[in-house]
């Protein structure tokens, strides 16, 4: 992959990058940008709500969040018909931080207020993310899919390793300096994070993506490719739900506040970037479930030494292990995702939206399934057995997507 002179390894990766189209290099720049809001998003959103209330009141959030994306993704479907998919995108990328920055300013939220808020969010972001998956199915290839993945998510880590550690400094300093409030540093980045929501709105309606037709595309009944698939993303939701909000969660329970948020989740992201890229780099599409199969082995390890362990030594290690579990399993189940809708779509002559939206339906299904167990453990345990057994007892229900994934096409 790598020649031994560095400046000959540059030239080669710029050339196989430079094998993409402009549209899918523009692609590529708006999700970077847009990145910024997502990392923030996964972060500090969690902890600015876990810091005005409880660790139930992030999880109701999150439970918002999850029943506004599928709804959005059904939609969108419609809105199509008559709004082009790049105007779609980019005002699912503004609004979303738009609504962020609102509800930051609003004065003792409840937790009915953060649900509706996280509907709200939901639907925001939903736009933005079922325009995306599909033109990233339209312009690329099964064959060049595992590397835009890997180039796509390496792009994402860089974002990730800025924010979290900007964002975290901003607002830890302000209270300990006495120069601003920590309400006011939270309001103040997320204002920046707007203005890389505009930018990223402008690179995106720049291209010359295609808006596609799309006939009547709700479906009930599939035929075994895409119930395999079903059941592969409603699995991989079902830990995806939770796993969001847990680092956030975890951090701010048993390591310390946002500056110790922000810096281990930059040194997380460096180490997923370097991983992600050489994997979506090398693997080819037999390749993907031995790469599951190595990232779900990760993950039952990394939940079941935090359950053991459960201390602030306990996250740092389940953090490292995740470096390296979540990129695999990104690595992963995109391009699986994206043939078996090639494949299904081609089979059962239905347009390729109709499998985006029913995808959604799933993961959602599984995200809130999470949720609900995770906020039961809450409820009638306690916080601690949610955060110190959650993962343990969900993360070994992973091990059957590997079988589901032998019978899915490469």
């Amino acid at each position: 992959m790598f020649p031994g002179n560095p400046l000959r390894a540059i030239k080669t990766e710029i050339i196989h990058f430079n094998q993409f189209s402009s549209d899918v290099k523009r692609l590529l720049m708006a999700n970077f940008i847009y990145s910024f809001a997502i990392a923030f998003l996964n972060y500090f959103v969690n902890a600015y709500i876990y810091s005005k209330t409880n660790n139930a009141t992030v999880v109701i959030y999150n439970f918002g969040l999850y029943t506004g994306l599928p709804i959005i993704f059904a939609l969108n479907g419609f809105l199509l018909r008559k709004i082009s998919i790049k105007v779609l995108y980019s005002l699912g990328m503004v609004a979303s931080a738009g609504t962020i920055f609102y509800m930051m300013l609003l004065q003792e939220p409840t937790a009915l207020i953060f649900f509706l808020s996280g509907l709200l969010i939901g639907l925001c972001y939903g736009l933005h993310w079922a325009n995306r998956n599909y033109l990233i199915l339209d312009s690329t290839t099964n064959e060049n899919r595992n590397y835009y993945t890997g180039s796509e998510f390496f792009l994402i880590q860089i974002a990730f390793l800025l924010t979290p550690v900007f964002s975290g400094w901003f607002i830890s300093h302000g209270p300990e300096s006495g120069l601003y409030t920590k309400d006011f540093a939270y309001q103040t980045v997320m204002g920046i994070i707007f203005t890389f929501c505009a930018i990223a709105a402008w690179v995106l309606m720049s291209g010359s993506f295609r808006t596609p037709s799309i006939p009547p595309f709700f479906h009930f009944k599939f035929q075994e490719v895409w119930n395999r698939m079903r059941i592969f993303t409603f699995l991989k939701g079902n830990i995806q739900g939770v796993q969001i909000m847990l680092p956030s969660l975890l951090i701010m329970n048993l390591v310390g506040e946002e500056r110790e948020l922000g810096i281990i989740a930059s040194i997380c992201s460096i180490l997923s970037a370097i991983t992600v890229y050489i994997v979506g780099r090398v693997a080819k599409p037999k390749d993907r479930i031995v790469v599951l199969a190595i990232s779900v082995i990760i993950f039952c390890v990394s939940g079941f030494l935090h359950s053991f362990l459960y201390s602030a030594l306990s996250v740092l290690i389940w953090q490292l292990l995740q470096t390296i579990s979540d990129p695999l399993s990104y690595a992963a189940y995109n391009p699986i995702y994206y043939r078996a809708v090639n494949v299904a779509a081609q089979t059962e002559n239905r347009p390729e939206y109709t499998y985006v939206v029913d995808n959604e339906i799933f993961i959602n299904a599984g995200r809130i399934l999470g949720c609900l167990i995770f906020l039961g453990f809450i409820y009638y345990i306690s916080d601690a057995f949610a955060l110190r057994h959650f993962l343990t007892i969900v993360s070994f229900i992973q091990i059957l997507t590997v079988y589901i994934v032998k019978k899915l096409p490469s």
